[in-house]
């Protein structure tokens, strides 16, 4: 989050303009675009009188999954990392790219 003065030092006046980067860890049957459009509807319904949004989507989402925990892949992960992958419940993390 950032905005107005970003320098060192007080900031004594409430900026002109303001910007935030959202970013969402998505699990398994979540949509990105339905995630996206229910975040941006929320935020829009929190707008004060007055106040501009934007709304910039990136150019690249990686789709959410299910991998079951006994594949070639995580017994790798497991012996590199000398313990198991990361693993909540039954959903795994992986780089969006």
């Amino acid at each position: 989050m950032w905005g107005g003065f970003t320098e060192a030092g007080i900031k004594t006046i409430v900026p002109a303009v303001a910007h935030a980067k959202l970013a969402c860890r998505l699990v398994a049957n979540q949509a990105p675009e339905a995630v996206l459009q229910a975040a941006q509807a929320y935020i829009e319904g929190l707008r004060l009188p007055g106040v501009t949004l934007g709304f910039r989507r990136l150019s690249f989402f990686a789709e959410p999954y299910d991998m079951p925990r006994d594949t070639p892949a995580n017994r790798a992960a497991a012996e590199v990392r000398r313990r198991g992958p990361f693993c909540s419940r039954v959903r795994c993390a992986r780089p969006a790219a």
